[in-house]
């Protein structure tokens, strides 16, 4: 319902991802900081359920609220980045890797195109890639809660180089098995 009334109205979700323990009303506890942004598609399944697509906007500091039906409801606060420089070397190699996930994955689906920008700024990029590309939630929600774009280029080059060579093996036993 909480998407049906979202996007027949402003479009706009936060998303949280949950945390530990319970909150008074026996709903699991969401983690306090979460990403809002614009629903920019919808494609509802047979079931009800949906996959969306989500453009994010602004990190949030949540403060729970108590519940009231039918959604669960938080005080929202925009986080802002700290001010620091990302070196261009870090920004080179998170724009190089970036290019090169997405040309793997490509070989694979030509179909995967994912609204990354390869000439962003680097704490943009950053937040594409661990938006559209990083696999792990955890991983994603680490980057999400960290404020420091140095440090959150330097988080998603590391998850990106992993998951990178992590896939290119993975192809190489493919197409080795394939010419064998």
């Amino acid at each position: 319902q909480m998407l049906e009334d979202c996007v027949a109205t402003h479009g706009a979700l936060v998303l949280a991802m949950l945390g530990e323990g319970e909150t008074p009303e026996g709903l699991p506890r969401i983690r306090p900081i979460a990403g809002g942004g614009m629903v920019l598609q919808r494609q509802v399944l047979a079931d009800g359920r949906s996959n969306i697509l989500v453009r994010g906007e602004a990190r949030l500091f949540l403060e729970e609220l108590p519940f009231e039906a039918p959604y669960r409801r938080a005080k929202a606060t925009v986080l802002f980045d700290q001010e620091c420089s990302v070196r261009t070397s870090d920004a080179v190699a998170l724009s190089i890797l970036a290019k090169e996930f997405l040309q793997l994955v490509r070989r694979e689906n030509d179909a995967f195109a994912p609204p990354i920008d390869l000439t962003s700024r680097a704490p943009v990029l950053a937040d594409q890639v661990a938006q559209y590309l990083l696999v792990d939630a955890v991983c994603r929600q680490r980057v999400l809660e960290e404020l420091n774009p140095k440090e959150r280029v330097g988080i998603v080059t590391q998850a990106l180089s992993e998951q990178l060579l992590w896939l290119s093996r993975k192809t190489d036993k493919v197409q080795g098995s394939l010419t064998n």
